[in-house]
């Protein structure tokens, strides 16, 4: 059941970050073009990276199916892979914001007036703040899923799952329900 639950959740992060990353890509190369300051493309380039982060994290649910066997011997009972991929995906949302913050800053600080390109800046750049927050919540929670679920509903630790597959040896003759035992 929480399998089922963490394998969804996955690729649903997986294609809204797709998504939210062809977007801040396409709104990051029009940014780098209409906006002459340092941090115009970095949209672009996250975008990009948020692309091949919700490609990694639809991988990681269409591998989990084929590794339901091999999940017995797994040391830990969750990916790492989706960690590694939503905490950097953490790490790029942040950034991203931290970077266009400071750009439109920059760029609205120059004069004492917005003019009508720095207008257009705001908007643009307020719509980019707000996609890398709805990702940076969504790799947060996926990250945490995928952990939590995994521990709590995951499989035991490996050595455990050894002790409970040995037969149980008695130092006496085990006794028989007498209802049950006929001799």
């Amino acid at each position: 059941m929480a399998s089922m639950f963490r394998q969804k959740f996955l690729g649903f992060t997986g294609l809204v970050m797709i998504a939210y990353g062809i977007i801040l890509a396409i709104q990051g190369n029009g940014a780098a073009i209409r906006f002459g300051h340092a941090a115009a493309a970095v949209p672009l380039w996250c975008g990009l990276l948020f692309v091949l982060i919700g490609c990694a994290n639809l991988t990681q649910v269409f591998e989990k199916k084929k590794k339901q066997q091999r999940e017995r011997e797994d040391t830990l009972p969750f990916s790492f892979t989706v960690v590694f991929c939503n905490f950097t995906a953490v790490m790029v949302a942040c950034l991203c914001i931290g970077f266009v913050s400071w750009g439109a800053w920059a760029a609205i600080t120059t004069t004492g007036t917005l003019i009508i390109l720095q207008q257009d800046a705001v908007e643009t750049y307020t719509a980019i703040i707000l996609a890398n927050v709805f990702i940076l919540f969504l790799a947060l929670i996926a990250m945490f899923v995928d952990c939590c679920s995994g521990s709590l509903f995951g499989p035991s630790a490996p050595v455990e799952r050894q002790m409970m597959q040995q037969p149980m040896y008695y130092d006496y003759q085990p006794r028989m329900v007498p209802a049950l035992y006929k001799p």
